[in-house]
């Protein structure tokens, strides 16, 4: 049963992301891809370079 929950948890993480991927490309197919969602600056690059679907500056980072 652990491995179960195990593999459950993963799918659900992984759904997560896939999700985080998908809304990353809908906002390169509408050109706000780098800028944040909440204050509209550019994004650090860095934080992109780390996550490169994060909707949202460091300032602003979820979580």
């Amino acid at each position: 049963m652990e491995a179960f929950e195990e593999s459950a948890a993963i799918e659900v993480e992984l759904e997560a992301r896939l999700l985080e991927v998908d809304a990353a490309l809908a906002r390169i197919d509408a050109g706000t891809y780098g800028v944040c969602r909440i204050c509209g600056e550019k994004i650090e690059g860095a934080r992109l370079e780390a996550n490169p679907s994060a909707p949202t500056c460091i300032a602003h980072r979820e979580g």
